[in-house]
């Protein structure tokens, strides 16, 4: 039976996975944002928090032995914006990137200019400047030709890491990804088990590098590596208090 009354929105798989995972301590639990702390929205800036699965999250932050960090394409900025100043939770934006240094400001500079130049042909399109790169929104673009021209473009310039999302490509500097800012994250806490949760592209990279009792758990359809998955932010919120349940020994039945 799941571990949560509440609608049943988790596979009971999951739910007996969430249950072993609180036999190993440090705990580590990870997210992405978009689409798996708030909706997909069509406007980025306006995407804020599901309160339910936020509160949620910050629940597992307050138990003792659970580490809870937010790794997303976001700048640390924006995810503060968000989801407030939260001592408890670790954030990672810009993909596990690192901080920018001053020999990449110029390159920076250079990706935001191709974009701006290249967001001018495409109307509907957006430029979104970031510590370590830039990213070419493009969910209003009525040419489909958008994304290819901006991922070729940006592969042109010499040091960027592309990285296609939903409805947005980037170019990101320096050679961090999300899977390798789990792994830091998990030797910096000690953590002994780790639960990611993520519903892009880029969430891939964290899902490969889990190990066997870990959990990884995909959110929506596509193609994953993740060994679960849930169908929306509302079944996340679920995941998240199903798990606080557990560790608190209180699962609601």
């Amino acid at each position: 039976m799941s571990g949560h009354a509440e609608g049943h929105l988790i596979e009971s798989s999951l739910d007996r996975a969430l249950s072993d995972l609180t036999s190993f301590t440090p705990l580590l639990i990870a997210s992405d944002y978009d689409g798996t702390l708030a909706p997909i929205v069509d406007d980025p800036a306006l995407a804020v928090p599901d309160r339910r699965t936020l509160d949620g999250f910050l629940q597992l932050g307050s138990v003792e032995g659970v580490h809870v960090a937010i790794v997303s394409g976001r700048s640390i900025d924006a995810l503060q914006t968000f989801v407030g100043s939260q001592p408890d939770v670790i954030l990672v934006g810009n993909h596990g990137s690192s901080l920018r240094s001053d020999d990449q400001s110029e390159t920076v500079n250079h990706l935001i200019e191709v974009l701006t130049r290249l967001s001018a042909e495409f109307p509907g399109t957006e430029v979104e400047a970031k510590p370590t790169g830039a990213a070419f929104h493009y969910r209003h673009a009525d040419d489909a030709d958008a994304a290819e021209m901006a991922a070729r473009r940006l592969a042109g310039v010499a040091g960027a890491r592309v990285i296609e999302g939903k409805k947005v490509v980037e170019a990101v500097l320096g050679k961090g990804d999300k899977g390798s800012a789990v792994a830091d994250l998990r030797t910096s806490t000690g953590a002994a088990a780790v639960l990611f949760i993520g519903d892009d592209e880029t969430d891939e990279a964290v899902f490969k590098t889990l190990d066997p009792h870990d959990i990884g758990i995909k959110v929506g359809g596509g193609d994953t590596a993740a060994n679960h998955r849930v169908n929306d932010v509302r079944a996340v919120a679920e995941v998240f208090e199903t798990l606080v349940g557990y560790l608190r020994n209180d699962p609601k039945v």
